[in-house]
């Protein structure tokens, strides 16, 4: 059994492609926590009545908006509450499509046949992030693997062991400025739907999470760990600024 959690804020269509897609192409067992983060839209109406009743979904919604980064946290305390004895906990956006069937055996796969290898590594994911470089690729479980340093907070999957590590991501930057939002203003003063900045969890800065344009790593410490991608088993769809709530376009195009 697999805890997968997805985090949505006012995206309802975006969020029912994404469920849709996981329930389509999810063979492994799992249990699917989401947080909805005081919407405004229609996602209340779409959650109440067709994901409430369903016995393997968890749905909690905030009382009020706290942003990506307290979201993500309260997927993870959910997920470990309800079913804490499961190994692996997966996150997506709300925006994520999955595009291939079995995509979760297909990462864990690879996941515990890597575990056999003395090479540290840390978080896999299905979303090939672009402007993350490639360090190397590796054949691993009949796959091709990418092996990057950092990913965005977007689709990755690891062991509640990796989590414990990291810990639990800060709500705010050491200078106090909170994490992730409201973010600092875009450059016409707005602060689009979201935040105007990126969360990525990296195995070899800080103690595994780093806000691009901000504080910078979190700790003096590292992990050590890489972070593997197996291509072309997710997609974003929210590509255009108008779109995201983190008030930046996706650079996968």
């Amino acid at each position: 059994m697999i805890n997968i959690g997805i985090t949505t804020y006012n995206r309802v269509n975006f969020l029912k492609r994404c469920v849709k897609s996981v329930v389509e192409n999810t063979i492994v067992p799992y249990n699917l926590f989401i947080y909805d983060d005081n919407s405004t839209d229609r996602t209340g109406r779409y959650l109440l009545d067709e994901l409430r009743e369903q016995e393997n979904i968890t749905v909690f919604t905030s009382n009020k908006r706290r942003g990506i980064v307290p979201g993500f946290n309260k997927l993870w305390d959910l997920s470990v509450q309800k079913a804490g004895h499961n190994k692996y906990f997966c996150y997506l956006q709300d925006d994520v499509v999955i595009t291939e069937k079995g995509w979760l055996k297909k990462l864990i796969g690879c996941y515990e046949a890597k575990e056999q290898h003395p090479t540290t590594f840390g978080l896999f994911t299905g979303h090939h992030a672009p402007e993350h470089p490639t360090e190397d690729v590796e054949f691993i479980n009949g796959e091709e693997v990418l092996v990057k340093k950092s990913m965005r907070a977007t689709n990755m999957i690891a062991p509640y062991t990796f989590w414990d590590k990291i810990g639990r991501i800060p709500a705010k930057n050491p200078d106090g400025s909170v994490r992730g939002f409201p973010g600092p203003r875009n450059a016409d003063g707005s602060r689009g739907r979201g935040s105007s900045i990126d969360v990525y969890i990296t195995g070899h800065q800080s103690k595994g999470v780093y806000v691009h344009g901000h504080a910078g790593p979190t700790n003096s410490w590292a992990l050590g760990t890489y972070c593997m991608v197996i291509p072309g088993l997710v997609r974003h769809e929210a590509l255009s600024k108008e779109d995201s709530t983190w008030g930046n376009p996706n650079k996968e195009v």
